[in-house]
């Protein structure tokens, strides 16, 4: 896994090395096993957040909320019973919303914007409740979808956070597809282009 030490209204996808097709694809049922879980407010990742930037500055803060999200998402796959047996799509996503809400993290929708990229929305992130900020800041996420989606395709995903309720948005999204396709993306957002101009130039 590979981060990008910039900071911008974008912050940088986290990604690993080798792009894959991120169009919905059959997939493993899952079943959590019992694992130790532990319920915190929703504030205190805003406050973790705030904390790390004032001791190691926001470019190292989204560095390293990246990792964490991501290792977390490598430890809750690990935890997961995988069913031989294929499960569609849409099932998947369903079984994710649901597993989500269920653990308090808010509501969350997927949309196949693109034949090679997908967006995941939710009106009442937690990671976003009490944050205020320039930039997209839910990193935690960011990189907890990114494993997790890596673990269920088989293969890299990249995803990237292009809207926060931290910075006033009405909903946080993320996109993800292989690398190549989301730094993009990402590029032609950076360069002032909507999200529209910038997935048809795809």
């Amino acid at each position: 896994m590979s981060h990008i030490s910039t900071y911008s209204t974008y912050p940088d996808p986290i990604r690993t090395n080798h792009p894959v097709r991120a169009t919905p694809i059959s997939m493993p049922s899952l079943r959590s096993r019992t694992a130790r879980e532990v319920a915190l407010p929703a504030s205190g990742l805003t406050i973790l957040r705030e904390a790390l930037s004032d001791e190691a500055g926001p470019v190292a803060t989204v560095n390293a909320l990246h990792a964490a999200g991501f290792r977390s998402g490598e430890r809750i796959w690990a935890e997961m019973d995988r069913d031989l047996g294929a499960m569609p799509g849409s099932q998947f996503w369903t079984w994710a919303a649901e597993w989500f809400s269920r653990r308090g993290w808010g509501t969350l929708t997927f949309e196949p914007v693109h034949e090679a990229v997908g967006r995941l929305s939710s009106p009442d992130w937690a990671e976003a409740d009490g944050a205020q900020a320039r930039q997209p800041s839910c990193s935690f996420t960011t990189g907890l979808f990114a494993s997790l989606l890596t673990a269920v395709a088989g293969g890299e995903v990249a995803v990237v956070e292009i809207a926060c309720r931290a910075r006033g948005d009405a909903v946080c999204e993320w996109v993800f597809g292989s690398e190549a396709t989301v730094l993009a993306l990402h590029r032609s957002l950076l360069e002032g282009r909507t999200f529209e101009e910038a997935l048809a130039e795809i």
